[in-house]
């Protein structure tokens, strides 16, 4: 069941950084979004499995940082599993590898899902935000 998630205004806390990698878990992130956007979830012919609402959110987390020159990038697992936020060694591996290039990782999801992020990344010096 998916958790009910609130989005936050961290532009503040991403302005020291050069690049950024976004995070993103994709059940209750996008669900959440696109119930509080009366939007749809999932529109498999216009986006795949792609949410509408979570990808307006992080073009408007990118585009600012862009436009004063920092690095973007976004990640997602793409296999979800029971337990959304604990991912599996494959996933943290693969997050692990993408995020060594960035100063700094925005996490769009719980509370599991950052510590996730920050177990995976704790003898890095990327921070979690």
């Amino acid at each position: 069941m998916p958790v009910h998630l609130e989005p936050l205004d961290v532009t503040a806390d991403l302005e020291k950084f050069r690049s950024v990698l976004i995070v993103s878990c994709p059940v209750c992130p996008p669900m959440c979004l696109a119930m509080q956007q009366n939007s749809p979830f999932i529109e498999f012919f216009k986006r795949g499995l792609k949410t509408g609402a979570l990808e307006d959110l992080i073009r408007s987390i990118r585009e600012p940082l862009e436009q004063r020159g920092a690095r973007t990038g976004a990640y997602s697992i793409h296999l979800p599993i029971p337990t959304m936020c604990l991912w599996t060694e494959w996933q943290r591996s693969r997050l692990l590898k993408r995020a060594r290039d960035y100063e700094a990782v925005l996490v769009l999801g719980c509370d599991s899902a950052t510590y996730t992020a920050q177990d995976v990344l704790k003898n890095t010096d990327c921070q979690v935000i």
